[in-house]
């Protein structure tokens, strides 16, 4: 029995049109999933880089993904009597080593080339470069601080796990819709590889994304989210079109974690 992709509309995407069984849907969770997560997940026999662009609507998937496994380690850690913000510290520990710390080396490398170059070709240049500066590790610090001190403030830990989750899933969500509205920096390089999505994916994403949020969070909170999260990734990416002329794989992190960290400021402020 044939069941219909959430992109399957039609519309030419990827490699082109397609006609998706049910296990189409696990391939596109498998080839996301394997993309921006460390987790021992294969990419399906025959995939490539650009079926990746047919996939993003996955995207919010793998925020549930992630937000449950360090959910479980919030869990586990509130078994013991220690400081609230040693599970916190734990937990985004278990986030970054999910994810492999992927939105991590992408905010490092946009604050080190937005900060130090002065030409757009100076700033991509100093963006490829593996080693950090100093406005990487500042960038890093303040990042990982936020995301812990709001992570210790709500009441209790299954009010941490919703919030977080959410926060996951919107900030992957709002990725595909960057993706069309603006253009790749360069040719090359991971931003480019990995295509671009059409709007029904894009579409799909984010409403799966804001579906998802309204479950675990309250609707008035997950709107305004989604609000927030928009604006946000809106402005790094128009202000990596005037850094750089567009987005890279690097920016793409870096919208993911500045998301992240909106969408919980967000969240804390309605629980």
């Amino acid at each position: 029995m044939m069941f219909p992709s959430p992109c399957n509309i039609p519309i030419n995407y990827g490699s082109g049109l397609r006609k998706i069984p049910l296990m189409n849907f696990l391939k596109d969770i498998r080839i996301v999933t394997g993309f921006m997560t460390r987790l021992p997940v294969t990419w399906p026999q025959n995939s490539t880089m650009a079926d990746l662009a047919g996939a993003m609507w996955a995207m919010p998937v793998v925020g549930v993904i992630v937000g449950m496994i360090t959910g479980l380690a919030l869990w586990l850690g509130g078994l013991f009597p220690w400081p609230v913000a040693v599970t916190v510290i734990i937990a985004v520990m278990v986030q970054i080593l999910v994810t492999g710390a992927l939105h991590e080396d992408g905010l490092a490398d946009v604050a080190d080339g937005f900060g130090g170059g002065v030409t757009a070709r100076q700033k991509r240049d100093i963006m490829a470069d593996s080693r950090i500066g100093s406005y990487g590790v500042l960038a890093l610090i303040i990042s990982v601080t936020l995301k812990i001190v709001l992570l210790g403030t709500p009441p209790t830990w299954a009010d941490t796990f919703f919030i977080w989750t959410a926060a996951m899933v919107l900030s992957r969500g709002v990725l595909p819709v960057v993706m069309i509205m603006f253009s790749a920096a360069k040719t090359d390089g991971l931003g480019a590889n990995a295509g671009k999505p059409s709007a029904t994916c894009a579409g799909t994403a984010l409403l799966l994304a804001f579906i998802i949020a309204g479950i675990l969070i309250p609707w008035l909170a997950a709107i305004t989210a989604v609000i927030m999260v928009f604006m946000t990734a809106f402005l790094l990416a128009s202000l990596a079109k005037f850094q750089i002329g567009g987005y890279t794989g690097d920016v793409l992190g870096t919208i993911v974690g500045a998301s992240e960290i909106v969408a919980l400021m967000t969240g804390v402020i309605w629980i």
